[in-house]
């Protein structure tokens, strides 16, 4: 979406494909297969890589618990951060500004709401940075249910799953109800 508005193809697409529901949905899923393709890819090539290195230990590994899971997690995860930034691109209309969202998101404000909740007297708190999205979402792919940081009772892999699943649906639903209303 983002340089859809930059460079005003966006009249063109609108043109073709009237349904504003259509066009967001379409996008969704090509990002979404084009990160399925990516992460899937990654997985083979380290894969690949441990079975070259390693050999047969490298065959026992991989379908050892939680190996599969994990695997599957970190697809899923870059998955939903794909449709995700689709998602932040047409609610900012800038890639860019989708990009640095992401990035500001997950490397500042989660450590740092993490960091408050763990502050003494706050411990009826210490669980709410768990729900927050790249948090849940990295529990898909977490190799223990250990708490991190000793914070809170961690959310199961699936659930973590489900949860970022659920925050990118409710942006993904919000950029369609939003890009449906705005002018092009």
């Amino acid at each position: 979406f983002g340089h859809e508005y930059r460079h005003r193809t966006v009249y063109a697409t609108l043109a073709v494909i009237p349904r504003r529901s259509q066009i967001v949905v379409a996008k969704a899923v090509t990002v979404g297969w084009f990160g399925l393709l990516l992460a899937a890819g990654c997985v083979a090539a380290a894969w690949g890589t441990g079975l070259a290195v390693l050999g047969d230990v490298a065959l026992r590994l991989s379908f050892a618990d939680p190996v599969p899971r994990v695997l599957l997690g970190y697809v899923a995860f870059v998955v939903l951060c794909t449709v995700l930034g689709v998602a932040l691109a047409g609610l900012l209309r800038s890639m860019v500004a989708a990009c640095v969202a992401m990035l500001v998101v997950a490397l500042v404000v989660e450590p740092v709401v993490a960091l408050i909740v763990s502050l003494p007297g706050l411990e009826a708190v210490h669980g709410v940075w768990t729900y927050l999205p790249f948090t849940a979402g990295q529990r898909m792919f977490a190799l223990t249910s250990d708490a991190v940081h000793g914070l809170g009772k961690p959310i199961r892999p699936m659930y973590g799953g489900l949860l970022m699943a659920a925050y990118t649906a409710v942006l993904l639903t919000l950029e369609g109800v939003l890009f449906a209303k705005r002018d092009a």
